[in-house]
C-alpha cells in the first residue's frame, strides 16, 4: 500500500478500514448500545433526555432512575455527538439495513453509525501519523501496525457498534495529536481552549476517562509550564466541558455531580451502587483476564497474538524517547490496572472492552518491537502468521457477537467449504450492500472539503489581510 503516491495514502487507508467498518455493523443490538440510541431518539423526536418511550432499547435494564423518570445509565456524549449526522440523514435517502435487533424498521437507523465508524477511522490515521512523522517509524512498519491494530484486534468490533468505545478511541487520538503537537511550541490561546474543551469531553463519552484527562493534562501542563496564559486558556477549556456535563446531571438527576451509572437500578446492578463497588475485583484476577484468559474473558494476548510482539517494543521505545514510553505506555498501563480491578469487565462481550479506546497506545509498543526484530524471512514469516492469526480472531470474534450470531448448526463438515465461507463472510459483513452509499457519503464530503479549501486559497491578499 506504501505504493501509492504519499497524498493518498491516508485517504486510502481511511478509506480500507472504514469500509472494512461500515460493512460491517449489525444495527443496534443490545441493551448498551440500545441504551444510547434511546437517547439519540429522545432527543430527535421529542427534545428531551427523558426516554421512556424508548424504554425498550435498553431492555429495560440498561437505564437511570430520577423517581419514576427513566434516563440512560450511558455516558450522554455519545448521543450527543451522533445527533448531527442521524438529523441530517432525515433528509438523506433511506438506508435499509437487513437487521437490526432494535429499531429495525427505522431506514435512517445508519447514520447515526457514521460518527463512530469514523471516528474509528481517525484513531487510525493518527496512530500512523504519529509512528511515522513523530516516532521514526517507517512506513511499511506502520503500515503492518496499524492494520493489525485496526482489524486485528477488537477495535474493529467496537467500530461497527453504537458503543462508546469507538467515539473514545477517536477522540482520545485527536487530543493526543494535538498534546503532541504542541508540546514543543507556543500554540495560540484559542488553540489551547479548544485542546482543553476535547480533554474535557473524553468525559463525556465515558466517565472512566477522568483518568486519563488527569494524565493527558498533567503532562500537557508541564510542556506548556512556561506559557502561563496558554494553560490559563487549556484549564479554561476543560472547565467549559466539564461544565457542560454538570449541567446534564444537573437537569436530570439534581446534582452536577451525580452521574448517570451511579443512578442505576441497582437491585438489578449491585456494583453500580458506588465507584469502590464498580471497581471492587482483585487485581491479580483481573489482569490476567484482561491480557491472556480468566472469568470468561478473552484477553488482548489470546484475540490480538500480534499484540504479543509489543513487549518486545517496550524498551526499544523506552531508548528512543523515555517521555513518550511514560507518556504513551503509562496512561495504557494505568487504564489496564483500573479495568482489571472492574466488577463488570467482563459483562457477556468476553473481550475486556472498556480497553478499546486504549489498544492503539499498546501497538506504539508493537512497532517499536517490530522495528527491533531481527530481519529477515524468519521474522516476516512469525509476524504474517501473527497478523493472519488476529485477523482470524476478530473474524470469528464479530461473527459469534450480537447481532451477528453466526448458526453453526447449518455449517458442513468440508473445512474450506464455499458454503461455509458464504455462511461466515455473510455473518460477518452484514452491512455490505450498503458499501456504495458509504463511498458516496466519503466522496461528497471530500468534495465539499475541496470545495472550501479552493474558494479559501481564491481569496485575494486583500481579503487574507
Amino acid at each position: 500500500m506504501n505504493a501509492l503516491p504519499k497524498r493518498w495514502f491516508l485517504p486510502f487507508l481511511f478509506l480500507l478500514v472504514t469500509s472494512v467498518y461500515w460493512a460491517s455493523i449489525a444495527g443496534i443490538t443490545s441493551s448498551n448500545d440500545g441504551s444510547h440510541f434511546a437517547l439519540l431518539r429522545a432527543m430527535t423526536d421529542q427534545q428531551q433526555f427523558e426516554i421512556s418511550d424508548y424504554l425498550s432499547f435498553t431492555e429495560n435494564q440498561d437505564y437511570a432512575l430520577n423517581g419514576d423518570l427513566y434516563f440512560s445509565d450511558r455516558p450522554p456524549g455519545t448521543a450527543w455527538l451522533t445527533l448531527p449526522t442521524y438529523l441530517i440523514g432525515q433528509w438523506l435517502p433511506a438506508l435499509p439495513l437487513p437487521t437490526s435487533k432494535h429499531d429495525a424498521n427505522n431506514p435512517h437507523l445508519l447514520y447515526a453509525l457514521i460518527p463512530t465508524v469514523t471516528a474509528a477511522g481517525v484513531a487510525v490515521l493518527l496512530l500512523y501519523s504519529l509512528l511515522t512523522r513523530s516516532l521514526q517509524i517507517s512506513p511499511a512498519i506502520a503500515t503492518f501496525t496499524v492494520l493489525s491494530f485496526a482489524l486485528g484486534s477488537i477495535h474493529w468490533k467496537y467500530a461497527t457498534l453504537l458503543y462508546s468505545h469507538a467515539m473514545s478511541s477517536g477522540l482520545l487520538w485527536v487530543v493526543l495529536g494535538l498534546s503532541l503537537h504542541w508540546r514543543e511550541h507556543s500554540p495560540r490561546p484559542w488553540q489551547n481552549l479548544l485542546l482543553g474543551f476535547l480533554l474535557g469531553a473524553l468525559v463525556w463519552v465515558e466517565y472512566t476517562n477522568m483518568v486519563a484527562v488527569a494524565w493527558i493534562g498533567s503532562f500537557y501542563c508541564l510542556w506548556q509550564w512556561k506559557n502561563r496564559t496558554g494553560l490559563f486558556w487549556f484549564v479554561l477549556g476543560g472547565v467549559l466541558a466539564g461544565l457542560v456535563l454538570m449541567s446534564y446531571n444537573l437537569l436530570n438527576f439534581g446534582s452536577p455531580f451525580e452521574l448517570s451509572t451511579f443512578n442505576v437500578d441497582t437491585t438489578r446492578w449491585p456494583q453500580n451502587k458506588s465507584f469502590a463497588n464498580d471497581f471492587a475485583t482483585p487485581i491479580w484476577q483481573g489482569l490476567p483476564a484482561l491480557l491472556v484468559w480468566g472469568n470468561d474473558n478473552q484477553g488482548l494476548f489470546l484475540l490480538s497474538p500480534v499484540a504479543i510482539v509489543g513487549l518486545w517494543g517496550i524498551r526499544p521505545l523506552w531508548c528512543y524517547s523515555r517521555i513518550l514510553c511514560v507518556f504513551l505506555l503509562g496512561l495504557f498501563g494505568c487504564m489496564l490496572a483500573l479495568f482489571s480491578m472492574s466488577t463488570t469487565f467482563n459483562p457477556a462481550t468476553n473481550d475486556g472492552r472498556y480497553l478499546t479506546p486504549f489498544l492503539g497506545l499498546w501497538f506504539v509498543a508493537v512497532a517499536f518491537g517490530i522495528q527491533a526484530l531481527p530481519k529477515g524471512v524468519f521474522t516476516n514469516g512469525v509476524l504474517a502468521v501473527l497478523g493472519w492469526l488476529s485477523l482470524q480472531n476478530q473474524i470469528w470474534h464479530i461473527a459469534y457477537s450480537w447481532g451477528h450470531s453466526i448458526d453453526l448448526s447449518q455449517w458442513r463438515s468440508w473445512s474450506i467449504a464455499p458454503d461455509n465461507l458464504a455462511r461466515l463472510s455473510h455473518a460477518v459483513f452484514h452491512n455490505w450492500q450498503n458499501l456504495p452509499a458509504w463511498w458516496l457519503l466519503l466522496a461528497g464530503v471530500a468534495g465539499l472539503a475541496g470545495l472550501a479549501r479552493t474558494l479559501w486559497f481564491a481569496r485575494s491578499p486583500k481579503d487574507t489581510a
